[in-house]
Order: C-alpha cells, then structure tokens, then sequence
C-alpha cells in the first residue's frame, strides 16, 4: 500500500493504519489536510448544535453573555473558527515541548497529523454517538452519553496523539506521553467553553 496523499486516503488511514498515516502526513506537511480534517469535524459539530437550536433546545448555563435560548446557534457559526483555534494551540503546545526534547521537525510536519488526530476521534467517537443519543432519546440524555463518549473520546486522542509525536519527533515513549498529556491540556483549555 502506498503512502496515503489523498484526503479519503489520510481520513481512512487515521482509523486502519493512523503511525504509517501521520509519518505521511508529517512528511508532506500536509497542513491543507489537515485543515480539512478540522473543519470537518466543526461542520458536523456546527451541524449538531444547530439541530439542538432548531428544536427549541438550549444549555442549562453558557459562561458567557450570550443568551442560552440563541447559544446553539452562536456557537454553530463561532464552531469552525473556534476549533481552528484549538488545533493550533494543541499543535503548538506539543510542538514547542517536542523543541524542548531536541526535535527539528517544523510545526506544520507536527500540526498536519495532529489536525487528524484531532478531528476524527472529535467525529466518530464523540459527535456522531451523541447525535445519535440526541435523535433517539432527546436532548436530555446527552449527559449520560457524555460519560462515555467524553473519556472514550480523550483515550482515542491520547492514543493518536502520542502516535503522531512519535511518527513526526522520533522521541521516547515516555517523552511523548508526556507531550500528549501537556497538548491535550492546551486543547481541552481551549476548547472547554465549547458549552453543549
């Protein structure tokens, strides 16, 4: 099988094949794909939030001024910019710790398989498992999927995480679980106030 260079080719490796993927992704600096890959993933969140809005449903708190009854629909139009946002800080974060440790990549060789790893656990293990909670049980039943969806979602972007470290620095084990951990925090951080 030849190196994944085409969008379908990069998603699909990033479930089957995601180490040989991100050294693809890594080498090629494959940014526009993974910008791609990002904005796929807030268009079915943008998607998601404004089927909530559409059927009359809204958060029980927000953290900001916007009124809870038109959150849903701010947030759909704040979603791909605001996710951009977190890509970069987690890319960033773990590109700047990779320095620390004696990389060389560049960040776009670190960023473009991050993008992935990012989107696609975002995708099939967290939105598309709470859009189908929401459209059989109601918006109600979110907090319980989140139970599972929230943590399954986070163990897949460990896991992705430390893969691409791994395939893009050519670090330790250790020191790219270590990365993981400080990048995740920086996306989590960011994307907290993503209020569902």
């Amino acid at each position: 099988m030849s190196a994944p260079h085409t969008f379908a080719q990069r998603y699909l490796g990033t479930f089957l094949r995601p180490g040989r993927t991100f050294e693809a992704l890594s080498e090629h600096r494959a940014l526009r794909s993974a910008i791609g890959a990002v904005l796929s993933a807030a268009m079915v969140y943008s998607a998601f939030v404004l089927w909530m809005y559409a059927t009359g449903h809204q958060p029980s708190f927000t953290g900001n001024p916007i009124p809870a009854e038109h959150y849903y629909l701010w947030q759909a139009i704040f979603l791909p910019p605001w996710l951009l946002v977190a890509w970069a800080a987690y890319a960033s974060a773990a590109h700047g710790l990779s320095r620390l440790f004696g990389s060389t990549a560049t960040w776009p060789a670190t960023a473009a398989p991050l993008g992935f790893a990012l989107a696609v656990p975002l995708t099939w293990s967290y939105l598309i498992p709470e859009m189908l909670v929401f459209g059989l049980a109601g918006h109600g039943a979110l907090v319980t999927a989140m139970r599972i969806t929230g943590p399954l979602t986070l163990i897949w972007w460990s896991v992705l995480t430390w893969k691409a470290l791994r395939s893009t620095h050519e670090q330790s084990r250790l020191a790219s679980a270590a990365i993981t951990f400080v990048a995740l925090l920086a996306l989590i951080a960011v994307t907290a106030v993503l209020v569902r």
